[in-house]
């Protein structure tokens, strides 16, 4: 893209909503490293909203580690809400090689701290600028937070799936809607 584009990129960007920014009563927003132990309520986070028969990359606390570590060089950037002192939603944007896409994502168990959390990200990512940001994801609690602060549906992705072990799995791999698909999941696009 030439800088006059990414210019104009960047300024409709910053046109478009964020999203209610204002916290409710008892919800806490923090923006700091995460430690082990909130990495492994990540992943517990993110699995209570599996149903049975649910297809999608396991999220341990090693493979979180391995995703949003520095190590990953994506810089990630994050923001979780509290409430009573318990992890109810969290949403992270880190940007790509190239330093132009930022990648955010998100989950959680209760919307309205997930679109907080979303809307707080999608502010910062304003705020240093970046140009454009993505979100790849087909659970409806989190593209609902993601519409309500001001993104937009670009379309559908192809999933192409075999299965890697001789194990059977809980759910068909044949089936678009056993998938979980987030943007955590996608390395390159």
């Amino acid at each position: 893209m030439s800088k006059p584009m990414k210019y104009f990129a960047s300024l409709g960007v910053h046109l478009l909503p964020s999203g209610n920014n204002a916290a409710p009563l008892g919800i806490e927003i923090r923006s700091e490293k995460r430690t082990d132990e909130e990495l492994l309520c990540l992943a517990e986070l993110t699995a209570m909203g599996d149903i049975g028969g649910t297809c999608r990359i396991g999220r341990s606390l090693d493979w979180f580690k391995w995703r949003f570590d520095s190590k990953s060089q994506r810089s990630y950037v994050w923001f979780s809400a509290y409430c009573d002192g318990k992890l109810r939603a969290w949403a992270a944007f880190g940007t790509n090689d190239w330093g132009e896409i930022s990648l955010i994502d998100m989950c959680g168990s209760d919307g309205r701290a997930l679109e907080l959390v979303t809307s707080r990200a999608t502010r910062r990512a304003k705020e240093l600028r970046v140009p454009a940001r993505i979100a790849v994801t087909n659970d409806r609690g989190v593209a609902h937070a993601l519409k309500s602060c001001g993104y937009f549906r670009h379309g559908t992705q192809r999933l192409i799936v075999r299965s890697l072990t001789s194990r059977t799995l809980d759910g068909n791999i044949h089936l678009h809607s056993s998938w979980r698909i987030s943007s955590k999941d996608v390395d390159t696009f």
